[in-house]
């Protein structure tokens, strides 16, 4: 029998466990060695390293791009050019968080987006 897919995951906030929707999620980034997951409510640690939350993630509309950024394509409010013919995309978070995206992740960006 296969397990249902999950539709949440769960983060910490201090002592307790939240289980956050997956859509709700923006940005997964990593800060001296930890994995933080950020919402439009706040900003969690998780307990999983980037690749395993990627890996949860890759079914959903998650583009991992950049070695320390995971983000939510459905939460880009703008796709800045930026320089060398990259790119920063700004997120919807209440810090609309400006996230780089690496050179090698340029050209999948620009398919999935529809960008020429």
């Amino acid at each position: 029998m296969e397990k249902p897919a999950l539709t949440k995951i769960c983060v910490l906030q201090g002592s307790k466990i939240i289980p956050l929707d997956k859509q709700d999620i923006v940005l997964v980034y990593v800060k001296d060695k930890d994995v933080y997951v950020r919402t439009q409510a706040g900003e969690y640690a998780i307990a999983l390293t980037m690749q395993e939350i990627e890996k949860i993630l890759s079914e959903q509309n998650f583009l991992r791009v950049h070695r320390q950024y995971l983000v939510n394509l459905d939460k880009v409010s703008e796709i800045i050019p930026w320089f060398h013919g990259s790119y920063l995309l700004r997120m919807t978070d209440s810090r609309s968080e400006e996230v780089p995206v690496s050179r090698n992740k340029i050209k999948e960006l620009k398919s999935i987006m529809g960008l020429k």
